[in-house]
Parts: C-alpha cells; sequence; structure tokens
C-alpha cells in the first residue's frame, strides 16, 4: 500500500533522527500532539513542511486567504 510505504519512509527517518542527533526525541509525543496553523501562505506552507518532517501528524490549518492569480504561491 501507498500510504504504508510513505508512512514507514517517514518514521524510518524520525527514527534515524532519534538515533544520530537527539536521543531524546520521544516520537509517540510528536505524532500524537495537535499544531494549529494559522496562515498557509508562503511561510506556513514551509513551517506546515517542516512539522510533519519532524512527525508532526496532527495539523489543522487555518487560512482566510483566497486564491488568485497574481498570487500563486497559495
Amino acid at each position: 500500500d501507498t500510504k504504508d510505504i510513505v508512512e514507514n519512509a517517514a518514521d524510518l527517518n524520525l527514527k534515524l533522527m532519534k538515533w544520530r542527533q537527539i536521543e531524546s526525541l520521544d516520537l509517540d509525543v510528536l505524532q500524537k500532539t495537535s499544531c494549529l496553523m494559522l496562515g498557509s501562505g508562503s511561510l506556513g506552507c514551509q513551517v506546515a513542511r517542516n512539522l510533519v518532517s519532524w512527525g508532526y501528524r496532527k495539523i489543522t490549518f487555518v487560512d482566510a486567504g483566497k486564491v488568485s492569480y497574481s498570487n500563486p504561491v497559495r
């Protein structure tokens, strides 16, 4: 299953980070922690990408911006 492959790859990366850099990193706490992202523009997208790469799985996005041709980043 593609979803399982992606989750296993992400989890393997986190386990490697824990093993090589931060031994005290509790991956279960990160996966259970909820995050609220206010704004999903250029900066918000990068922050969300970093949160996912660190193991956060529960992220709620709130953004009142509108997608337009003059703002393709959104």
